[in-house]
């Protein structure tokens, strides 16, 4: 195949856009793709993990973080320069990382400038429809116009969500309105592929009680778990807190909890089928590992973060995940409810990612 080199990039809001990446990239590679990774901390760190051979490049993040006190929205408004900072020298890299690395084609990851008019581009996005708190939104309309414009910039559009029902997604992936380079490419998670046994693994063959998967920025991340570590000392459960964080291997334990930064996807998947109870954020890559495994858990959204608010009460409606603010949370509260709750959709075999894969035509524009 020629002129078959593709950068991909994913966001760097915490881990789950490089990790619903994970399956992409395997069948990228399958089909005789060479794949080059563009990320930055974190998920660079992530993908390397998965793909320690594979060729990487530094592509910085916007280093958005999150609001501690006040308003979210206000925090994000008094970001929107940087953000825009941040697109425009990810165009502006993206014009030497084309001429020097030989790329053919780009798939950018919900990162909003990594398009160029002498390749094909590829956005992928579940987001087509931006969701606004009630007080803004008045504003909705135009957050979602922008929105359109930055995607039109691409040749096509992936939405890692069904085409029809069965939805994950919601009306973010299937709103009424929507840009016209559009295809689905099915849900993604990486523990649709086989993934190998570590030795002396001997944090997935021990049992707990309770799961908690901390992710997204700072500092709500932290904000959480001091508020789960509190209320899981007194119940006295045995718990193990994945923190988050690739590249850190320190863990400890207090009392009843085990605290680890980083578990390989292996452990992950184990740990998420085996423990009786899941607590997590709802973020969309979350929520499309946990459907793949068939196992419902407990959502809290980071506040003020309106797509994961959205998507909680979304899946809570259809009585497949319990979502609880993070103020209203209560721990035994929670676990009870829980048992209520029971996915009912099964997707096993993409055919739709295939398709859009087939479809690339990494030829000169």
């Amino acid at each position: 195949m020629s002129g078959n080199r593709i950068l991909v990039c994913p966001m760097d809001w915490g881990l789950g856009h490089a990790s619903r990446d994970v399956e992409l990239i395997h069948h990228l590679l399958q089909a005789g793709f060479e794949v080059i990774l563009g990320a930055d901390a974190a998920p660079l760190l992530f993908l390397r993990e998965h793909f320690p051979k594979l060729e990487y490049l530094v592509i910085p993040s916007y280093k958005i973080s999150y609001s501690n006190k006040g308003s979210m929205v206000l925090k994000m408004l008094f970001s929107v320069p940087k953000i825009i900072w941040g697109i425009w020298k990810e165009h502006q890299l993206l014009k030497e990382i084309i001429r020097k690395k030989r790329i053919d084609l780009v798939i950018s990851d919900n990162r909003f400038g990594l398009w160029n008019k002498k390749v094909q581009s590829v956005f992928i996005s579940h987001q087509l429809w931006i969701k606004s708190p009630k007080s803004f939104r008045c504003a909705e309309p135009i957050i979602n116009r922008i929105n359109h414009w930055f995607i039109n910039k691409y040749d096509e559009c992936w939405v890692p969500d069904f085409e029809n029902a069965p939805f994950l997604a919601g009306d973010l992936a299937h709103p009424v309105k929507k840009p016209s380079n559009v295809k689905y490419m099915g849900p993604l998670s990486r523990f649709k592929l086989p993934l190998s046994a570590v030795k002396e693994d001997l944090i997935s063959a021990e049992k707990f009680d309770i799961l908690v998967t901390l992710s997204g920025p700072e500092p709500q991340r932290s904000l959480l778990e001091q508020q789960i570590v509190t209320q899981v000392l007194m119940e006295r459960f045995k718990t193990l807190i994945i923190r988050g964080k690739p590249g850190e291997f320190e863990q400890f334990e207090q009392e009843n909890i085990r605290f680890i930064n980083h578990l390989n996807s292996f452990q992950m998947r184990k740990l998420i089928i085996e423990t009786p109870v899941i607590i997590c954020r709802s973020g969309y890559s979350s929520v499309m590992d946990l459907v793949t495994l068939q196992k419902s858990a407990i959502l809290i959204p980071t506040p003020g973060q309106t797509e994961q608010e959205y998507l909680a009460e979304y899946l809570k409606g259809k009585m497949w995940f319990y979502s609880v603010t993070q103020k209203d949370f209560e721990l035994e509260k929670a676990m009870l409810v829980l048992e209520k709750f029971k996915i009912n959709c099964k997707f096993e075999n993409n055919s739709l990612l295939k398709e859009c894969i087939n479809s690339l035509n990494p030829e000169p524009l």
